[in-house]
């Protein structure tokens, strides 16, 4: 990943008349596409190995969107960051495997976000939002939510997508407990 990143670095410095903020920020974006990019490609490709494709693009799409938006505990690197989401990932497609009721995990999914809605989004100290952006991520958040909790619920009644609705619950508690970690961890840098 470091050398796709910088030779297209060195493309950008040599072909274009970028400053030097540009690039860096250009840079960082297509590190975090790059790795973000890969770790979902290989939950999504664990998952289809599983026999549980669907379950697995689910989970990816619940805990990616909220994710965005919502805010949280983050690694200070690449390896810290694949082991947690891998260890996230992996506990989540478990735990929506267990033999329980649908409205169990409707009941974790209400649970949760209600938890995301209360501390939405978490900002981190060496990056502060200003009350605009507050508000927006804010905005976004319930709409997300909202979304998610709709297609959990219609999925307990809907046989054909009963079984999408766990992984969608534990992708919104993963993504709360997340935001409730960041007190207990993070004195203004990440892990």
């Amino acid at each position: 990943m470091f050398v796709i990143v910088k030779k297209l670095k060195d493309m950008l410095t040599y072909d274009i008349a970028y400053s030097e903020i540009d690039i860096d920020f250009l840079s960082y974006g297509l590190d975090i596409l790059l790795q973000d990019g890969l770790e979902y490609a290989g939950a999504l490709t664990a998952g289809i190995l599983m026999h549980r494709g669907p379950e697995a693009f689910c989970f990816l799409a619940v805990f990616g969107i909220l994710r965005t938006c919502t805010g949280g505990l983050h690694a200070s690197g690449r390896p810290g960051c694949f082991a947690g989401f891998t260890l996230i990932f992996t506990l989540s497609m478990l735990v929506s495997a267990l033999p329980v009721s649908g409205l169990f995990f409707c009941c974790i999914a209400v649970f949760s976000i209600c938890g995301i809605l209360r501390n939405s989004p978490v900002i981190h100290p060496l990056c502060p939002l200003t009350v605009e952006e507050t508000i927006l991520c804010r905005r976004n958040t319930v709409i997300r939510c909202a979304v998610i909790l709709f297609l959990i619920h219609a999925g307990l009644f809907l046989p054909p997508f009963r079984r999408l609705c766990a992984p969608c619950a534990c992708g919104a508690a993963a993504d709360d407990i997340l935001m409730r970690l960041v007190p207990l961890f993070r004195k203004g840098e990440p892990l």
